[in-house]
């Protein structure tokens, strides 16, 4: 049976074409070599950057040094789990594998039984769907699959899963139950077309977490010496714990107290190295008919166990300030609600760096000396059991991007007044929206009653959507663009002006727009339009004074 062992078997494939062992990659990356990986879907290139970043750092800091050649790097992944044969994509359903527990007794036979449940027989089976429903993209499509995309698909599912029901916990460090494990980074730009070079983003972000942990206290330098990766640990995935019996373990008159029990088969997170790679799901790859396929088996409890404020160990997370009025007080993973009101835009991307209650823990990894730097956000949305959009923004930083990320106020200053200044011209928009569709009835247009209407909501609504739409094009751009010369009191007020010129273009443009859909009756239509024009007219007015 053949195992295609990471450590020895070209399986990845890079920019040149050619394929690599995974020590090889790594060393490509830490010189340079390696600039992308064209097998790669576009949701997955940051959790595989992630994955590379952390397998380094954890490497590096079990060989003491850093590599300095592809046996080297093998030398030092192994000994990460101390063993080769962990490295395997594909071993007897008894015996481990990479990101793969062994199976127990009773699950060993179902593997090849033809009453298996639930066989994923394509790598896309596995993988996330990045679509509302099954019914819009099917799954099972890649029959004509490579080990690459088993691969790739493997370490998605296991570091990025979300709670899918019953016995299928997701990765412990999304931010809770179905909200999806958000990504958000600095790195420098590439050329003008600002692309990404996968070794530039590798050795920023190793280098940067290396410097992160020589800095540590003693106590903190303590965790680097625990598990990193898991799959080499044992995982007893299928045992119940039992429940206590009543009164035991309380004296008597002692109050009842809640505290958090940890599953004993469960890892404490306490007790893993802070860049621990996460197995959130029981998987194990086999070889059935010829062609690789994989199943998929429930365990009674999440395999890291990490308490709410003991998440924030992820340095791609966007951190959010929790007070659960229990005595807990910290910052905590972000996730975007599965049922969020809103939009994921240049207004929620506002409010992480102007609002106080958010940090992104990226920022304490960066070179902020470094020119032509950017930031981005990318998760893939979820349901239970359903994904809804791939999401990935991405925004050119200002030259004093360092202050804006440490509190610089003066700078926060500035994306406030673009918002207010946004805000005050869309208000414009929906009452002259309003007006014109109460046929040019100015009192019947600012009427309470009126404005609760369906018809009134949804007309305001589709104006405003599409104004939003519009201006998250280019609003970070020009934000950063004002920043730049915030020093500058004639330029940037010079600056300001453009971008309240691209706002009041934006509002005549969709406002425009929705007249030509004629929503009144033609018997009034001229005068809805006419009295719907002064009403703009007169809110720009009032702005521009």
């Amino acid at each position: 049976m053949k195992t295609f062992n990471l450590l020895s078997e070209p399986v990845i494939t890079v920019q040149t074409g050619d394929q690599m062992t995974l020590p090889e990659v790594m060393d490509g990356l830490s010189k340079g070599l390696v600039t992308s990986f064209p097998n790669l879907i576009s949701y997955h290139a940051k959790v595989w950057h992630c994955f590379l970043v952390q397998l380094a750092v954890l490497a590096i800091t079990k060989f003491d040094k850093e590599p300095a050649s592809s046996d080297e790097w093998a030398q030092a992944l192994s000994m990460l789990t101390n063993g080769d044969e962990y490295w395997d994509l594909i071993s007897e359903p008894g015996k481990p594998a990479f990101m793969q527990s062994p199976l127990n007794e009773d699950d060993q036979a179902m593997v090849h039984a033809s009453s298996r449940r639930d066989p994923k027989r394509t790598p896309d089976a596995l993988d996330i769907l990045v679509t509302a429903n099954n019914h819009y993209v099917k799954q099972n499509r890649n029959y004509d699959a490579s080990m690459e995309d088993w691969l790739y698909a493997l370490i998605v599912h296991q570091t990025e899963s979300g709670y899918g029901g019953v016995m299928n916990y997701g990765t412990a460090r999304a931010a809770s139950g179905n909200q999806s494990r958000v990504f958000a980074g600095v790195f420098q730009i590439a050329g003008k077309f600002m692309t990404i070079d996968a070794s530039s983003w590798f050795q920023q972000d190793v280098q940067a977490l290396l410097s992160n942990r020589a800095a540590a206290s003693s106590k903190e330098q303590q965790r680097f010496k625990k598990p990193g990766v898991l799959w080499h640990l044992k995982w007893d995935y299928s045992y119940v714990q039992p429940k206590p019996k009543k009164g035991e373990g309380k004296e008597e008159g002692e109050k009842k107290q809640k505290r958090a029990v940890i599953p004993k088969n469960s890892l404490p997170v306490t007790s893993l190295d802070p860049l621990y790679i996460d197995q959130a799901r029981v998987l194990k790859l086999f070889q059935h008919n010829g062609r690789i396929e994989a199943i998929a088996l429930g365990s009674t409890a999440e395999r890291v166990h990490a308490a709410e404020f003991q998440k924030d160990t992820d340095p791609w997370a966007i951190l959010a300030y929790k007070d659960d009025k229990k005595g807990q007080v910290g910052y905590t993973p972000w996730g975007y609600p599965e049922k969020s009101p809103r939009a994921f835009d240049y207004r929620m991307i506002s409010d992480f760096l102007t609002n106080d209650e958010y940090r992104f823990a990226h920022r304490d990894y960066v070179d902020w000396e470094a020119d032509n730097l950017g930031i981005f956000i990318d998760f893939v949305r979820k349901g239970q059991g359903k994904t809804l959009g791939h999401k990935h923004i991405f925004v050119p930083l200002p030259r004093a991007a360092k202050d804006i990320f440490f509190g610089g106020e003066d700078k926060n200053s500035i994306m406030k007044q673009m918002i207010e200044l946004t805000k005050e011209y869309l208000s414009s928009l929906s009452k002259s929206v309003r007006v014109y569709v109460a046929r040019g009835d100015m009192d019947r247009a600012r009427d309470i009653k009126f404005i609760r209407k369906p018809a009134t909501g949804a007309a305001v609504n589709m104006v405003s959507d599409q104004a939003h739409l519009d201006i998250d094009g280019y609003f970070m751009r020009e934000w950063a663009a004002i920043v730049d010369v915030a020093d500058d009191d004639e330029a940037l007020e010079e600056r300001l002006v453009v971008f309240e010129k691209r706002l009041k273009k934006t509002c005549w443009k969709v406002f425009d727009e929705f007249l030509s859909r004629g929503q009144v009756p033609s018997s009034t239509r001229l005068r809805s339009e006419s009295r719907a024009r002064d009403a703009l007219i007169q809110g720009m007015k009032r702005k521009a004074a």
